[in-house]
């Protein structure tokens, strides 16, 4: 009886614990704090992030107030020489605090900044650096100031389910030698191996880093490249016939002026972000350079430096939409080596990477040969309602480059798969990068030599040298491509680009002119009566779907007849009633607007904006029964 009582005793015991056991902590983390602080509260917060980061358990938050936050230690199973924190499993790392608070929701990331920094030193300048880097002093000084900076600051290493990163700004990781091109060796900003991570309202940004970028994510499994230190002892090192799967969301962040640096020999493969054997979803989030990347920039350091967004790479599967790309690319002088916004597959692989492109804004990039967005060994593609805007073409001679937009290739594993849909392309150039001179080349929008790719319902406008919006290189290698329904005309959109008069972009022979001011990429929403209007196929997209600017992907404009159905072309749907007979577009329809009929029907040889103005009945021609059609709508009803 006695030890049943006791027993007994023990149960109980432990019933009442179990919710103590059980309970999540949050940890408090402020660098004003004295030392000696549990990290239970405010009161007693912990001065460094280190303590935090041994002490939480899956289900437990870390709070981090306002303040920089320095690694400093070497983990037991370190990946590289550097000092940097290592991802606890399961944890969330919240940021934006002022060192008060007892909710989540009582944070302002942006007016305090929590800080995790590579600045060992704590001698880092902030100088902004704009233009050409091997001009200008700054960047001869912000590179002094970060020489000590460690390579490498967090290592998310396996980790599950709730594992996030929420508020941060992640910054000032350097790689002064980068050995080689991917694993630990190449020092990455974020390294992430086989992990579930959430990443959201984070900026990464000052990182100058290996080949794989600021944010480096592989399946546990994928080939090492190189060992360094205790890495060859890693679980993940060797080869797995399935790699265990990263999982990683990035929303509402943004990945400002990372670089990636690295010596002669390495791979010609440069991203800010790296995806290989990864469910890799982006969302709502920023990719943005400041260094103007016509110039040669690797001329300055001496070495490779590029500056680019994504690279999806192996096994990967990626949805990428609502994000924003901005003067990404670069050009290697002398080399064949060209650098994209988002590239697919750059070495062939098996399983090919698949993704999804969407709703998207490509603004200011260097397109080199290889395109804003290079579908070089891509799988499964679909590119669509996207905006690419004021890009240069950049390359020394045309092989199926592009200028803004999609660079196909007969390398494209299942090119039947590759849909590109639905995008308005708008204002670009084509530069000689070494000379600056504007040449006299012609500039494909989308081209290569893919075999049966799909591409339709695109829209175009406001060119300079540019000769269509489809010129595919190699042209006798293609076979049964889908090119159709390309609205050229001007009058397709509310306000055309406009270059200024200048030419797009600013000419770097006059340095005391920036001639990109007046640059007007236009509003390229239709306008009434667009011939972009109703031309379109609407079953090749979901009729709950909606257009770039969030109104109804499939909306009927009853006074355009439907041909083939109720889409438009372009990223944009025209969400109105037009009246066809109003042809001079000025709102009102009067005897005036015969009059300009017949101006455009005569005319000799016909501009296109006027050949689809005089096209009334939307048969893509311009004939005398337009003239009857023009007479039916302006004598009927709904046109008044």
């Amino acid at each position: 009886m006695r030890l049943l009582a006791a027993l007994l005793t023990l149960l109980l015991a432990a019933i009442a614990l179990a919710p103590a056991a059980l309970a999540q902590t949050t940890w408090h983390v402020d660098a004003d704090a004295p030392p000696g602080g549990d990290g239970l509260a405010w009161q007693t917060a912990f001065d460094d992030l280190q303590p935090a980061m041994e002490l939480a358990m899956p289900g437990d938050s870390i709070w981090l107030a306002e303040g920089v936050y320095v690694p400093s230690v070497r983990p037991p199973n370190a990946v590289t020489f550097d000092f940097y924190f290592e991802m606890p499993d399961g944890v969330a790392i919240l940021g934006g605090f002022n060192g008060t608070g007892t909710d989540e929701s009582q944070r302002d990331p942006e007016q305090f900044e929590s800080v995790i920094s590579g600045d060992l030193d704590g001698d880092d300048l902030d100088t902004p650096v704009t233009g050409s880097p091997y001009l200008l002093p700054e960047m001869a000084d912000l590179l002094d100031s970060i020489q000590n900076n460690t390579g490498t600051l967090l290592f998310v290493d396996r980790t599950g389910p709730g594992t996030r990163l929420d508020g941060l700004v992640l910054e000032g990781a350097y790689t002064y030698d980068a050995h080689g091109s991917k694993g630990p060796a190449s020092r990455n900003g974020v390294f992430v191996l086989g992990a579930h991570l959430e990443i959201h309202r984070c900026v990464f940004r000052r990182n100058i880093t290996g080949a794989p970028g600021a944010l480096y994510i592989a399946g546990c499994g994928d080939p090492p490249y190189n060992e360094w230190l205790d890495w060859a002892e890693h679980p993940c090192v060797p080869s797995l016939d399935e790699p265990i799967r990263s999982v990683v969301t990035i929303t509402e962040s943004a990945f400002r002026n990372n670089y990636q640096r690295f010596y002669s020999g390495a791979p010609i493969v440069y991203s800010t972000i790296t995806a290989i054997h990864t469910d890799l979803t982006i969302a709502d989030t920023e990719f943005s350079f400041n260094l103007d990347p016509r110039f040669q920039i690797d001329r300055f350091f001496g070495e490779r430096v590029a500056q680019n967004g994504l690279l999806i790479e192996e096994g990967s599967d990626a949805t990428i939409e609502r994000c924003t790309f901005t003067r990404c690319g670069g050009y290697r002088q002398g080399a064949q080596q060209d650098y994209a916004a988002i590239a697919l597959g750059v070495v062939p692989s098996d399983p090919p990477p698949n993704a999804v492109i969407s709703d998207c804004v490509f603004r200011d990039n260097l397109a080199g040969m290889t395109g804003v967005i290079n579908l070089l060994h891509a799988g499964a593609v679909r590119i669509e309602r996207n905006r690419f805007e004021g890009s240069l073409w950049a390359s020394p001679q045309v092989a199926g480059g592009i200028a803004s937009g999609i660079s196909l290739s007969s390398a494209i594993q299942n090119p039947s798969d590759v849909l590109i849909a639905h995008n308005t392309f708008a204002g670009t150039v084509a530069i000689d990068p070494e000379t600056g001179d504007l040449p006299d080349a012609e500039v494909s929008i989308i081209g290569g030599s893919a075999r049966d790719a799909r591409i339709h319902s695109n829209t175009l406008a406001g060119y300079n040298r540019a000769a269509a919006l489809i010129d595919v290189w190699r042209g006798d290698l293609i076979a049964n491509l889908e090119i159709h329904d390309a609205a050229l005309a001007a009058s397709s959109f509310i306000r055309p680009p406009s270059d200024g008069g200048d030419g797009w972009g600013d000419d770097p022979n006059t340095p005391d002119i920036d001639e990109s001011l007046n640059d007007d990429f236009g509003d390229l929403r239709l306008r009434p009566g667009s011939p972009a209007i109703d031309r379109a196929d609407a079953a090749t997209v979901d009729p709950a779907a909606t257009d770039l600017a969030g109104n109804p992907r499939v909306a009927d404009d009853t006074g355009v007849p439907d041909r083939p159905g109720t889409l438009d072309l372009g990223a944009y749907e025209f969400q109105g009633t037009s009246c066809l007979a109003d042809v001079n577009r000025d709102g009102d329809v009067n005897p005036s607007d015969f009059f300009a009929w017949v101006t455009f029907f005569v005319a000799d040889p016909r501009p296109p904006e006027q050949d689809a103005l005089c096209d009334v009945n939307r048969d893509d021609s311009c004939t005398s029964s337009d003239f009857f059609a023009w007479v039916t709508l302006f004598t009927g009803p709904g046109c008044e």
